[in-house]
């Protein structure tokens, strides 16, 4: 097991023994901020979707709705791989901090 004094010292190397030792389930589920946030989206548009498209017979409307919908997912689905290439140890930085 590796202290904090030998992860300060030898950088990167440390932090990939770090995330190794750990289960991969720990890193791969666990909840972080994007996870919250496309919930939570999902959420809003299932609300939208039953509510205001049950409600209301406008076509224009559920029309919107639909768009709104696929676009505020494809842009989440979008920055989540982003986000995942450019801090792909985002997980094992988090993990350090706590450590």
């Amino acid at each position: 097991m590796l202290n904090l004094s030998e992860a300060t010292a030898t950088g990167d190397d440390v932090e990939d023994d770090l995330c190794q030792e750990l289960p991969v389930g720990v890193l791969r589920h666990s909840p972080n901020r994007c996870h919250v946030q496309i919930i939570t989206v999902i959420v809003l548009l299932i609300y939208l979707e039953k509510y205001l498209c049950i409600r209301t017979q406008n076509l224009l409307l559920n029309t919107y709705i639909y768009t709104l919908q696929i676009y505020i997912l494809v842009n989440l689905i979008k920055n989540n791989i982003s986000s995942y290439y450019l801090n792909k140890h985002m997980h094992c930085y988090a993990l350090r901090s706590i450590l």
